[in-house]
């Protein structure tokens, strides 16, 4: 109950849609766009990307293991906690 309302959250056809969605446009209609063309040079965006991806994986460890896996979680067995827990509500979130 606390992600009814989310996208992507509330039926699988959205998540379905997004899926063949890309695989149109990574299968058919990017191949057809790029043809003729010369490849995009992305060097710049993709270093660029790469850092930000980096950061944010380590802000998203960081959230998750003060969340729960460094406070008191069980690596073997930990049941699912639907309570309005600040700890549980910060997993939920991240």
């Amino acid at each position: 109950p606390r992600v009814d309302g989310w996208l992507l959250m509330d039926s699988p056809w959205p998540t379905l849609l997004v899926c063949l969605g890309y695989v149109l446009i990574v299968k058919v209609i990017g191949p057809q766009y790029m043809k003729n063309r010369p490849p995009f040079q992305l060097r710049n965006i993709l270093v660029a990307y790469n850092a930000f991806q980096v950061v944010f994986s380590i802000w998203i460890f960081y959230e998750f293991g003060m969340g729960g896996w460094f406070l008191g979680y069980s690596y073997r067995c930990q049941p699912v906690d639907y309570s309005q827990n600040p700890m549980a509500i910060r997993v939920r979130f991240w």
